[in-house]
Parts: C-alpha cells; sequence; structure tokens
C-alpha cells in the first residue's frame, strides 16, 4: 500500500517491484543483531563524573614580594653604612700638568705630581718619638696609606713614615705634626709641596694608649697589643686587630675585617661592619658576650661550642644569642660577605 507523504491517506496498492512497509526494530532486537543502537541511552543508565580541575596556585607573587623586601633590607643597610664613611669619599679630581689634586668631602686635599720619580723600594723617610702616656687618646688619618700601630713598654710613641718607590728629594722638609688638646693627641704628616702624602704610617705607642680614631682610604690598618678601646675605619682597605682587650669598631666599605680578642671587658662593645668583604672574630673559650650576626648575601661560620645557632630570612643570614654568661654586646655584619666566629687562640699581646 502507498500512502500520501502530506496526508498520510492511502494512495494505492504496492507493485510487485516494490518492498512493503517494514516498522523499526527495537534496541534490543538491534543489539542482538549487531545493528543501530538508540541516539540516546536508556534510562538509568549516565556518563561517567568528570573529575573537578584543580587551579595551581600562583607563587610568583610571594617571590617577588620577598624579593623586593630583600632589596629594600640591602639598599638600606648600604645607606646607614655610607652615611658612617660619607666624610672620607672624593667629592673632586682635578687632573693637570702639574698633577692630580683629590679633594674629599671632609674637606681634605690630596696632590699627586705627575712628574713623580721612582727610586727604589720601601724606604724609611722620617722617624721620630713623642711624648704618650697611657690613658691617652690617639687620632690618626692616612688617605693614601696605611697605618700599623704595635705596642711597646716605654712611656713614648714613636713614629716612622715609610715611602713607597718615591724620591722626595730633601727627607728633612718633611714635618711630623704631633698636636696635644687634654688627652688627645693628633699626628699627622706635614709634606713638600711637590710631594704627595703617600706614605705607610708605623706607630709603636704604650699599651694604655686609647686608639680612639685611626682611618684610612684605600690602605689597610693594622693594629696589635693595644689594651683599651680600638676604632678602625677604612673605605677601600682590609682591618686586622690582633690581641685586643677592649672595645673594638671596625668598619671598612670594601675589605676584609679580622678581630683577634685576647679578654673583654663586660661593658666594652665590639662592632665590626664590611659592606663588601668577609669578617671574622677569634675569641677565647670562656667568652661572654651578647652576639648579634647578620649576612645578607653571605654564609655564617660560627664554632659548634660557643652554642649559636644560624636562621635564614630568604637570602639574609643570622645568628643571635648569649655566650656563656653574656654581658658585652657583640654586633657582626656583612652585606656581600662572609662571618666567621671561632674560638682559636686569639695572638699573645706581648709579643
Amino acid at each position: 500500500m502507498r500512502f500520501c507523504r502530506r496526508c498520510g491517506n492511502a494512495t494505492g496498492l504496492l507493485s510487485v517491484t516494490e518492498e512493503p512497509t517494514r516498522p523499526l526494530q527495537s534496541e534490543a532486537e538491534a543489539g542482538a543483531s549487531g545493528g543501530m543502537t538508540g541516539a540516546y541511552p536508556s534510562p538509568g543508565v549516565y556518563p561517567a563524573p568528570v573529575p573537578p580541575v584543580h587551579r595551581r596556585r600562583r607563587i610568583w607573587p610571594w617571590f617577588l614580594g620577598g624579593f623586593l623586601a630583600l632589596s629594600l633590607g640591602a639598599a638600606a643597610a648600604v645607606g646607614l653604612f655610607l652615611t658612617g664613611m660619607r666624610d672620607h669619599f672624593p667629592t673632586s679630581i682635578q687632573v693637570s700638568d702639574e698633577g692630580t689634586r683629590i679633594t674629599t668631602s671632609k674637606g681634605d686635599q690630596i696632590i699627586i705630581p705627575s712628574d713623580t720619580e721612582t727610586a727604589g723600594d720601601m724606604r724609611t723617610v722620617r722617624s721620630e718619638t713623642f711624648p704618650l702616656n697611657e690613658g691617652d687618646e690617639l687620632v690618626m688619618k692616612n688617605l693614601l696609606g696605611g697605618i700599623s700601630i704595635s705596642t711597646w713598654n716605654e712611656s713614648r710613641g714613636e713614629i716612622k713614615l715609610i715611602r713607597h718607590g718615591i724620591d722626595i728629594g730633601d727627607k728633612s722638609s718633611v714635618n711630623i705634626k704631633v698636636s696635644r688638646s687634654g688627652s688627645k693627641v693628633e699626628i699627622s704628616a706635614e709634606w713638600p709641596e711637590r710631594a704627595p702624602p703617600q706614605a705607610d704610617y708605623e706607630l709603636r705607642i704604650p699599651r694604655g694608649v686609647l686608639a680612639s680614631s685611626i682611618e684610612t682610604i684605600a690602605r689597610p690598618i693594622q693594629i696589635s697589643g693595644v689594651e683599651g678601646p680600638v676604632s678602625a675605619k677604612s673605605v677601600g682597605g682590609d682591618i686586622r686587630i690582633e690581641a685586643a682587650a677592649g672595645g673594638v669598631t671596625a668598619k671598612t666599605m670594601s675589605g676584609d675585617v679580622l678581630v683577634m680578642v685576647d679578654r673583654l671587658d663586660r661593658r666594652a662593645p665590639i662592632e665590626l661592619r664590611s659592606a663588601s668583604g668577609d669578617v671574622q672574630l677569634r675569641v677565647k673559650k670562656d667568652f661572654n658576650a651578647d652576639v648579634d650576626l647578620k649576612s645578607v648575601s653571605g654564609e655564617i661560620a660560627i664554632d659548634p661550642s660557643l652554642g649559636l645557632a644560624t636562621t635564614r630570612k630568604a637570602a639574609v643570614r643570622e645568628a643571635r644569642g648569649r655566650v656563656g654568661a653574656g654581658g658585652s654586646p657583640v654586633s657582626v655584619e656583612t652585606i656581600s660577605g662572609n662571618i666567621k666566629v671561632s674560638t682559636e687562640a686569639a695572638t699573645d699581646r706581648r709579643r
């Protein structure tokens, strides 16, 4: 039978060549015969659940915040250090046919002639003794040379000016100036107009003299055997203090610091600073102090017998605590360098 596609009415019988109409198979019959299945799942059949997607937490903002905090802390530490050393920086350098004139921020001037002749190696230019008693305060500054101080059993001081390979002609024109104001003794050298003050100072002083202000710019400082407080500062040189028996202050911008302590008064502080260098502190095994160590971008090594533990915050390493019975404040800090505290035997101050 034929049917109309629009109205569904019968239109006539099928011819012999036409296939009769057949009903669609059920799902069970289609599955058994391998035929088609329904387009939709049977009731009660559901797809497998899709697991939720977990978002990873972003940790880079924490690293960025820590880096910025560390950078600000380092900048603040450098700023404080530069503030303490601001009087020693060159403010102007003038080059002419006569030579090079350097002016520091404190007003000191150094003239380096361009026609300076070299003549041999190290030599002693001038040696002189002067009155100096225990309890006096020694003040020295050497702009373009080093300072070395040792002790002896005399009630006077001795200074030697050591030149390095420069002939200044008449040595008698070099004048060592010793000025006294109460217990304060200040030492300086007056050079000929054509001779720059490029020389090392070597001193021998009584043990009880207070080395209250020893300063250089580009050369090292070495002090040994002084029983009173010591204060040493350098812009670009190393500082070495041996057989210390009082308070110690040692600060340098670009150099290493080494301090060996024989004994320490409970009220005498130790303050060691270096912006770009290592700092070492050697003490006796019966050392008593309240210690504060900090390295912005270096390591801290401490003798285990001192009982101090090192902590780390980002790149900054710190160690704080009481050693022995405590008492003397000890502060050691470096921005770009390592810190080492050991109990090796300090140098004999009688040597």
